[in-house]
């Protein structure tokens, strides 16, 4: 679990030393909440905005609640300001 939000730092700092690289964070769904602090306290988006930069959340959607709620409360404080690819884990 992300119990130190600064330890992501160095994600936006290579994404602004290239702004045409691609970087791919894989994350548990249990860091959700941390890393919707380091976006608002990191200014993240502002950050992407200043440089150029595009950052997209690929949810993974499956038949739990946890996922709807999840996706929700992405939506609620991020939506609309992040692209968003929801990825359908249901067969």
């Amino acid at each position: 679990m992300l119990d130190r939000h600064d330890s992501l730092d160095p994600i936006i700092e290579h994404a602004l030393e290239d702004p045409q690289r691609r970087i791919l964070v894989d994350l548990a769904t249990q860091t959700q909440q941390s890393l919707e602090k380091w976006l608002d306290d990191a200014d993240v988006l502002g950050l992407a905005e200043e440089h150029g930069l595009t950052l997209t959340w690929w949810h993974v959607m499956d038949a739990g609640r946890d996922s709807v709620d999840l996706l929700r409360q992405w939506l609620d404080q991020f939506g609309g300001r992040i692209k968003l690819v929801i990825v359908s884990s249901l067969e």
